[in-house]
């Protein structure tokens, strides 16, 4: 072998042991890795039912929005919902800051610069239908029922208790963490606004409350009424079973179909039946039925009202509608288009 050769098959040789040396660091490193994630992993299964507990006592709280009063901007209910959630990180170790009431945070970290997870504490009203009551915290076989629970108590006690579990096996971390508790997503997110005025906004952040990695937008609301009189029942409840309990929940057959790869999809989600007087001020019906839609131009809010009194084809003589929506929203709602083969909202 000339000295060309044996160079060449050296360099050859160097390049392999170099490849498989990589590959035992990078081996070695997902090892490590590995480890790392299973440790993490019981020290949250150490602290699940000390989670569920604080949920089912966070979830208790009946934290509707109420009047504002002084020192509850948001009422009593959201107020002592914020206070519980801080009192609880305490009791993880946290650090805790109460901006008056409006939003609150736990902390874990040095630095300037943080990441944060917020999520909010105030809930919608319960409504009916309510097996056990909303309030209560109740859990059977294995799930937890009860106003809150989803939206947004559990997921970002979730979050607290996942910080709680690096906490306790003292890993280092970049930057400080923030768990963020708001307290006005539901009505306007004065909450937000009031943080924002008072503290650096977030290197990173995301919330639990919706998908992940981007919101772009909070959807719409719209409550869809269509009223018929008492001598054309027969054809009121034609529409109404052809287009809305027989259809599907996008509105498909009302042409307002409405799907975004972003936004997501709307949905009309229940309906009631009543004898309609409240609408005609005569004997009738009508139905309602709320949506919720893709975001639109609409000022946050306002409602928009209106109604069609043309007969259309094998429709009715009276229609109504009013869309609310409690967002400053962004895009155009097509379905205030006339409908074909419905009434015209």
């Amino acid at each position: 072998m000339g000295r060309a050769a044996e160079c060449e098959e050296a360099a050859r040789r160097e390049r392999t042991a170099e490849y498989e040396r990589a590959a035992e660091r990078e081996r070695a490193a997902q090892g490590v890795e590995t480890a790392l994630r299973e440790r993490i992993f019981r020290a949250v299964e150490a602290l699940e039912q000390p989670m569920i507990t604080s949920i089912r006592e966070l979830v208790q709280i009946d934290s509707v929005e109420q009047p504002a009063e002084a020192d509850a901007p948001f009422g009593p209910g959201v107020r002592a919902a914020l206070h519980r959630a801080l009192s609880l990180s305490r009791e993880l170790g946290f650090e805790t800051v109460n901006l008056d009431n409006y939003i609150g945070y736990a902390r874990y970290g040095q630095g300037q610069d943080y990441v944060c997870a917020i999520g909010h504490l105030d809930v919608v009203p319960p409504g009916d239908g309510w097996k056990q009551p909303p309030f209560n915290g109740h859990m059977e076989n294995g799930v937890l029922y009860g106003r809150g629970v989803l939206d947004n108590k559990g997921p970002v006690l979730a979050c607290l208790y996942g910080l709680a579990a690096l906490k306790e096996l003292k890993l280092p971390l970049k930057r400080q963490v923030r768990i963020i508790f708001g307290c006005d997503e539901e009505t306007g997110f004065k909450d937000l606004a009031y943080y924002l005025e008072r503290e650096k906004p977030p290197a990173y952040g995301f919330t639990p409350d919706c998908k992940y990695p981007v919101v772009y937008g909070e959807r719409g609301r719209a409550v869809i009424r269509a009223v018929g009189s008492s001598g054309e029942l027969e054809r009121f409840f034609h529409f109404v079973n052809q287009y809305f309990i027989g259809a599907k929940n996008s509105g498909d057959r009302l042409g307002i179909d409405i799907s975004h790869p972003e936004y997501g999809m709307m949905e009309m989600r229940s309906y009631r039946l009543g004898t309609g007087a409240e609408e005609t001020g005569r004997r009738g019906a009508s139905f309602s039925r709320p949506l919720s839609a893709i975001p639109g131009e609409s000022p946050s809010g306002k409602s928009l009202n209106g109604s069609a009194q043309r007969r259309r084809p094998g429709g009715l003589r009276c229609a109504s509608y009013r869309i609310t929506t409690r967002w400053p929203l962004t895009r155009t709602v097509p379905w205030f288009r006339p409908c074909r083969n419905a009434t015209s909202w």
